[in-house]
């Protein structure tokens, strides 16, 4: 369902969560270094992950958090960066190894 379609009161609840979000903007010279070094990294290793991954993997690295996510594509930069990744399962919500 489209954001655009719901309801006032869900669109509240999801504006609150949002205000509550830490927000790590690109632009901060941490997750510009982090970037730079987890696509070096990537590229010798020969994996190949999303620009858009290693955007996120660099803002969770600066922040200093844990990265909680069903995209097992993240496992490639945890082997070549310092992710601390908490990798769960779609359907059960489940931790993977």
């Amino acid at each position: 369902m489209s954001p655009d379609k719901w309801g006032e009161r869900r669109k509240a609840i999801l504006e609150a969560q949002i205000r509550k979000a830490l927000v790590i903007p690109i632009s901060h010279p941490g997750v510009y270094q982090r970037f730079a070094e987890i696509s070096s990294a990537l590229r010798a290793s020969g994996e190949t992950v999303g620009q858009n991954d290693i955007w996120i993997a660099a803002a969770t690295i600066t922040a200093g958090l844990t990265l909680l996510t069903v995209d097992r594509g993240f496992r490639a930069v945890a082997r070549v960066a310092r992710l601390d990744l908490c990798l769960v399962d779609n359907r059960t919500g489940i931790r993977m190894p």
